[in-house]
């Protein structure tokens, strides 16, 4: 297995290329939470990504950090056009079968991915608490608009959103001008995450909710330390395109050594 590890416009991003079959998902992701040896262990991952071929379709399995499943990861899947660049093979629009279906992985330009998502298995929802709008876009999520994003309370509820008996994303949004400034707890993470793909949709599908004649195509989302992300919603074709920054920071070969594992390469 070939592992990776991405910068994700502040998202820390691990994707395993399976090489053979014979190894589940759920095996690989044991191989690489178990890579201590390895520069992965010195990094901080919040999402694992499992890549591999079945009957000649490329499938992504994704992960949180405690081991739990999510059906879509944007900001994982915004990587793979980069893992299929460095094996040689074609990666300027690639479906990827998902938990939600199938879904474009795009390589945008020097250090830009993108995905596209069709919308038809999108929902949202009034909650019961004011300002709070429900959305599930492959894992399900929180959104409450605030007046303050550096209110201390924030991180005690989004850690308690994100760690109950039924968890979801915690995802709180200010609104600025025409930007949509986020903060995200996600479920199965042990910390806030720098960005994340799926918050910034559920953050623009909730504002379009709450305010349909302001919906607009485009919208840039803004994380803590100015990390952004950018969405457009083609209404005709039904789909979300989400883009941003990806940085190989790197990548190996696992193999084992004796009892361990190490990178090769």
């Amino acid at each position: 297995m070939r592992a990776y590890y991405f910068d994700a416009a502040g998202n820390h991003v691990v994707l395993g290329m399976l090489r053979r079959s014979g190894i589940t998902p759920e095996e690989a992701l044991g191989i690489l939470r178990g890579a201590d040896r390895t520069p992965l262990a010195e990094h901080p991952s919040d999402v694992y990504c499992i890549l591999y071929r079945e009957h000649g379709a490329l499938r992504a399995r994704f992960f949180n950090p405690d081991g739990s499943r999510e059906d879509l990861c944007g900001n994982a899947l915004r990587c793979v056009p980069f893992v299929l660049a460095d094996r040689g093979e074609p990666h300027e629009r690639v479906p990827v079968h998902t938990g939600v279906g199938v879904v474009w992985a795009l390589h945008l330009g020097s250090g830009v991915g993108g995905v596209e998502i069709p919308t038809d298995g999108f929902s949202v929802t009034d909650s019961t608490e004011p300002d709070e709008v429900l959305v599930g876009v492959g894992t399900p999520h929180r959104v409450r608009f605030v007046a303050d994003l550096e209110d201390p309370a924030l991180g005690v509820l989004g850690r308690q959103w994100s760690r109950s008996e039924l968890p979801v994303a915690a995802t709180f949004v200010k609104l600025e001008g025409t930007t949509l400034c986020v903060r995200s707890f996600e479920r199965g993470v042990p910390r806030e995450t720098g960005s994340s793909g799926t918050a910034a949709i559920a953050a623009c599908v909730a504002e379009a909710h709450r305010a349909p004649d302001e919906a607009r195509e485009f919208r840039d989302v803004r994380f803590p330390g100015a990390q952004r992300l950018r969405i457009r919603f083609d209404r005709a074709r039904r789909t979300v395109l989400l883009y941003g920054a990806c940085r190989l920071e790197f990548c190996c070969d696992l193999v084992t050594e004796g009892e361990r594992l190490a990178c090769s390469g």
